[in-house]
């Protein structure tokens, strides 16, 4: 007898956000369900990209730009969409003994109320289908640990209305 178990693959959709009438469209193929178990993988495995509005905030907390960004080379994010606007951005600066992020103490993010939001959005990240219309997918670059496979197919909803919230917030912080 074999058991089929769910498995979690990077760039599985979790579903959509409707930016203009702050819908959501949970994937019910997929549920599963993510708390934050502190492991801190997220914070060292990955390259964070910050944006100059974040890089800004960051500033004003009192911290340097060269305790923030790696070096002054800028990254695209959205290099090849046709919808939405491309960024530019920056890469997050990481401690040169272990590889983890500058702004992590004792597993912790010292800048946790203005950190990026690709820091706030992980283990998810953002495909971006039109103006309005955003697709939220597990981060195809590593795959938390955290995130498991869930009985209610209803759990998916749960974490797209929290990202419209914090997208939502993003953006009038923007403004």
């Amino acid at each position: 007898m074999t058991v089929e178990l769910p498995v979690i693959q990077p760039g599985q959709v979790i579903g959509e956000i409707n930016l203009l009438t702050g819908s959501v469209t949970p994937n019910t193929s997929f549920p599963m369900k993510f708390t934050c178990t502190s492991r801190v993988d997220c914070c060292s495995r990955l390259s964070i990209p910050v944006t100059e509005p974040e890089i800004d905030r960051i500033v004003k907390a009192g911290y340097e730009l060269d305790q923030i960004i790696r070096d002054s080379s800028p990254v695209i994010l959205n290099p090849s969409s046709n919808v939405g606007r491309q960024q530019k951005a920056y890469i997050l600066k990481k401690k040169p003994f272990d590889g983890t992020c500058t702004f992590l103490e004792e597993k912790m993010c010292s800048i946790h109320e203005i950190k990026p939001i690709a820091c706030r959005l992980y283990p998810f990240s953002l495909n971006i289908m039109s103006e309005e219309q955003i697709e939220v997918i597990v981060h195809e670059g590593q795959v938390c640990q955290s995130i498991l496979p869930a009985d209610d197919v209803n759990s998916n909803s749960f974490h797209l209305e929290s990202i419209r919230d914090l997208l939502s917030q993003e953006l009038e912080k923007r403004q």
